[in-house]
């Protein structure tokens, strides 16, 4: 791979056949052992966290990945439109599944029924996931810290209301004419530079309420064992 020019550190002509690019061979399965140097994927479970607990860490996968797509333009400084669809999309789910590992670890979450449970968590909506986990932060969270994540997400959930948004070229059908509507009109002639800016700091705020939550609860805890002496 890192003698490809698609995957590697290539200098060369720009016409290259498809023998020196992926494609689809007979007998090339999707599947397959490591040879030699290549590397493997490894079981997360292994980690020790359960795979509910995993969501904040698959929030962190998402949120670096966009990162190092930001990186890479912000070597050349143009064309924002090639990156802020895959961004705004590994960014979007980033903050919904930092939303789902915050609303999974409440009690409130836990007492469910089983059913109840796959119910609230199918949901892509983030202003549906913020009804369920606004009242979770508001235990250990002031209004005050609350608010600019709370207008920010309402934002993006009026640019992008479907989650479909950052992830096709259309923003749905019409339901009239059947034809495919605008895609995310709200982004044109906006700065790509404050996007990602706003968008790495909610989700930078979401995955820090695990702390916040953690402190709270220490206090407490604390607090009992001095009111029992």
């Amino acid at each position: 791979m890192k003698d490809s020019p698609v995957f590697g550190e290539w200098e060369g002509p720009r016409e290259f056949g498809t023998d020196s690019l992926p494609f689809p061979k007979l007998g090339e399965s999707l599947l397959s052992d490591p040879i030699g140097s290549e590397g493997y994927i490894r079981l997360y479970e292994k980690w020790g966290f359960s795979k509910l607990e995993g969501l904040s860490f698959f929030a962190m996968f998402y949120q670096e990945r966009a990162r190092e797509l930001v990186r890479a333009w912000l070597r050349s400084h143009e064309n924002a439109e090639n990156f802020v669809y895959p961004v705004g999309f590994l960014y979007r789910h980033c903050i919904e599944l930092n939303m789902k590992a915050a609303i999974v670890r409440s009690s409130w979450f836990r007492d469910l029924s089983p059913k109840r449970k796959e119910k609230k968590f199918r949901t892509h909506s983030l202003a549906k996931l913020w009804g369920m986990l606004k009242p979770i932060l508001s235990e250990f969270t002031s209004d005050d810290e609350i608010k600019p994540f709370e207008e920010q997400l309402l934002e993006l959930e009026r640019l992008d209301e479907s989650s479909q948004g950052f992830r096709y070229p259309f923003g749905g059908f019409d339901h009239e004419t059947g034809k495919p509507g605008p895609l995310l009109e709200g982004l044109v002639g906006k700065s790509f530079d404050n996007l990602v800016w706003v968008l790495d700091g909610m989700a930078n705020w979401l995955s820090a309420t695990a702390d916040v939550e953690q402190e709270y609860r220490d206090n407490l805890a604390y607090e009992e064992r001095g009111a029992e002496y």
